[in-house]
């Protein structure tokens, strides 16, 4: 069934040229004339179309989306975990292929998930596959990593560091699942062609002498060569290992993921450049007094140089050696950001005893590099940076976050206070963030990459900032703040926030128009979980285009009513957009807030990625938004502006699984059922013979059908246990 609401907003344009796709349909009270498309396939084998916790990727233009599912649909090859697919938008429609690699060798129960890393147009990328020889040479005992683009695989890396299985692996507390402990080999960045890929590996997680090494492969003459990327100043191999960045995490599609780890832009996007961090060797006058300390370098060609060494010249008034931390980095490698305690050129000072932090930029875009340090204050100890929550392609933005007061008259010393600094400018204030607490809650997620749970988003560009708090700020919408006190806990709430450095603008996007107090927070990029966790789509590569590039619109999710068509008592999390005044088709001086997905789900609804400019907002719902959904499954939508496709023709009613809703959240592990859609996503299959059903896609007799479902249906009930100890892990 179809649900159909029309509420048409006061503050909105209401003429559109695609109104045939909206009028009487759910998309009727969409705001920018958008209408809804159905982009993941109609069948799905039975399974829900994208799983929580794991990332999707949208191309630039919107005109095509990578997600992943445990389900097995759309020509996917059974057994992968979880099952990557691409789909693409055409005059015909939207299509779905999928990228799931092959698994010819059974994964053992709890064991680790394939990873997907796509370039931007999803045509090429780096999958990590476990206990797979997908390429020549390649063995089946180790966590491999493959390029594939569509026409096969081939492998990365070629210096695998040697297998043993320590003897603490017979114990009941890792059980079968013991091998994804040993033989770690982490994807870690790649340039944008993707001939030039980094990955950390390590031989042995139990032992505490094996540590990480950074490698880099780079595909020559028809093959991938590898050597070490994490080689010191003096030419020799980090001893205490390497990490890309501040450091990737073999585990970071899950929420186990190290949260203070940064690693994009590690690897320059010509693949010039490899920013890393290891420990100091003294092996150069630059080192002294740095042995064993972490600090960061840059890998040019044959050569390293130190960053995070003293500027030349620099007379601190105390130079006692510290470590740094890699943070950020421009696209091409020219930029490095770091924090450190050390007191690295002239103007710097982490007082007395060292007990502030600095962020530091090192600058090479004039052929020679050029350290300098961005949070300068003369007093007290300094700006104890916090963090950094992110930088702009080109570097010439940076937000962070400090205790101290480096805006004079501006923010409260001591307390974690959201700066910007633009091109070696003295840093502006933004805003006062709230401190977190022994209880959970406030705001450490602006200012540390969380790998699963990303609560900040910077525009390419750099000129705008969406980020959460706890604390109620002052805005141009909410001069006095907005009132995030929820009536039913006694607590705050968090909200989503939208800064502009250019015009210096802070804005509520999340906080209620009418002013009305919260019943849960706003999330950026995420959804709302049992007990108010937010689950984010995010990777450390490709973060969720959550505000298009001109800062008009950001996307976020709420359990507030938002929009008049959601019934108050429908607390299911839901996907808005707040729009500035202009924009779109907002004229509200105050801006717009508006509901993008279904107000009437009772599922939780999950806002997956847009494009650039915000066009094409795709998000995961169980309604059925377009007469092309015939069942009751998660799957995948684009809210387009200007959108809306042909509709096939009513379906039967849906039988069996097909009809499940909610419920069926999890998914079914993958390899639960034989790949059988084959096609281009949604349109309607053809009619069979006389005397035959449909079943996946193919027309079989009617005793077939009911042998087939039985089959398959004890196969699912056997290899279903195995592959969710995987997905909790």
């Amino acid at each position: 069934m179809l649900l159909l609401v029309s509420l048409p907003s006061p503050t909105r344009a209401a003429t559109c040229s695609n109104e045939g796709f909206r009028a009487g349909r759910p998309s009727a009270a969409l705001p920018d004339c958008r209408a809804y498309e159905q982009v993941s396939p109609a069948d799905k084998n039975g399974h829900v179309a994208v799983n929580q916790g794991y990332p999707s990727q949208a191309t630039p233009d919107g005109d095509g989306l990578g997600y992943l599912s445990f389900g097995v649909f759309a020509g996917a090859a059974s057994g992968s975990f979880p099952n990557g697919y691409v789909s693409r938008r055409s005059e015909a429609g939207w299509g779905t292929t999928s990228v799931s690699p092959p698994t010819p060798d059974p994964t053992p129960a709890g064991g680790n998930p394939v990873t997907y890393d796509l370039s931007s147009d999803l045509s090429q990328g780096v999958v990590k596959v476990p206990l797979q020889s997908l390429a020549e040479g390649a063995p089946s005992t180790t966590n491999n990593l493959f390029f594939a683009d569509g026409l096969g695989y081939s492998w990365i890396n070629r210096v695998p560091p040697p297998v043993s299985l320590p003897e603490e692996c017979p114990l009941p507390a890792f059980g079968a699942g013991c091998w994804q402990l040993v033989d770690i080999v982490t994807f870690a960045g790649a340039s944008d062609d993707f001939r030039h890929v980094l990955y950390e590996a390590r031989a042995n997680f139990f032992d505490p002498e094996d540590f990480e090494t950074l490698y880099r492969s780079d595909f020559e003459n028809g093959s991938w060569h590898v050597s070490l990327a994490g080689v010191l100043p003096n030419g020799e191999p980090a001893p205490s290992g390497s990490t890309a960045g501040s450091g990737s995490s073999v585990f970071y599609a899950s929420t186990s993921a190290d949260q203070s780890k940064r690693v994009a832009n590690a690897i320059s996007s010509d693949g010039s450049r490899v920013t890393f961090q290891a420990a100091a060797n003294e092996g150069t006058p630059s080192e002294v007094g740095q042995l064993g300390m972490t600090e960061v370098y840059q890998r040019i060609g044959n050569q390293t140089i130190q960053l995070s060494a003293p500027a030349p010249g620099a007379t601190p008034a105390n130079p006692a050696p510290q470590p740094a931390t890699f943070w950020a980095a421009s696209r091409d490698g020219l930029r490095v950001f770091f924090t450190s305690a050390a007191e690295l050129t002239t103007d710097s000072n982490t007082g007395p005893a060292n007990e502030g932090v600095d962020l530091y930029e090192y600058d090479s875009r004039g052929g020679t590099g050029q350290l300098s340090d961005l949070t300068v204050d003369p007093v007290g100890a300094g700006a104890e940076v916090l963090g950094v929550l992110d930088a702009s392609a080109d570097g010439s933005y940076v937000y962070f976050v400090a205790r101290g007061q480096l805006e004079a008259g501006k923010g409260e010393a001591g307390k974690p206070n959201l700066y910007v600094v633009h091109d070696g400018a003295p840093p502006v204030f933004i805003a006062t963030l709230a401190e977190g607490s022994a209880e959970g809650g406030g705001d450490g997620e602006n200012w540390t990459q969380t790998a699963v749970l990303r609560e900040s988003y910077v525009t390419p560009a750099g000129g705008h900032l969406a980020f959460t708090s706890v604390n109620s700020l002052p805005t141009t919408n909410f001069p006095a703040g907005y009132d995030n006190v929820n009536p039913g806990t006694g607590l705050p709430e968090r909200q989503v926030y939208l800064y502009s450095a250019d015009s210096g603008e802070l804005v509520c996007a999340s906080c209620d128009p009418s002013g009305t107090p919260p019943v849960g927070p706003g999330l950026l990029g995420g959804v709302r979980r049992p007990g108010g966790k937010g689950v984010s789509q995010s990777s450390p590569f490709n973060p969720v285009r959550a505000v298009s590039e001109n800062g008009g619109r950001v996307f976020f999710t709420s359990v507030d009513p938002l929009d008049p068509a959601v019934p108050s008592t429908n607390t299911a999390a839901k996907v808005y957009e707040y729009e500035r005044a202009g924009e779109g088709s907002c004229t509200a001086p105050q801006g717009c807030v508006s509901l993008l997905s279904s107000p009437t789900s009772k599922g939780e609804e999950i806002f997956l990625d847009a494009d650039e400019n915000g066009n094409n907002a795709f998000f995961a719902s169980f309604d059925r938004l377009t007469a092309s959904d015939r069942d009751n499954l998660l799957d995948v939508y684009d809210a387009r502006v200007g959108g809306g496709l042909p509709e096939p023709p009513p379906a039967p009613p849906c039988e069996g699984q097909g009809c499940r809703g909610p419920a069926s959240s999890a998914g079914t592990p993958a390899g639960a059922a034989t790949p059988s859609f084959h096609g281009t996503g949604n349109v309607p299959p053809k009619r069979c013979r006389k005397g035959k059903v449909r079943r996946h896609g193919r027309c079989v007799s009617r005793h077939h059908r009911k042998h087939h479902h039985h089959r398959h249906h004890g196969k699912r009930q056997q290899r279903g246990a195995g592959a969710d100890r995987g997905a909790g892990r």
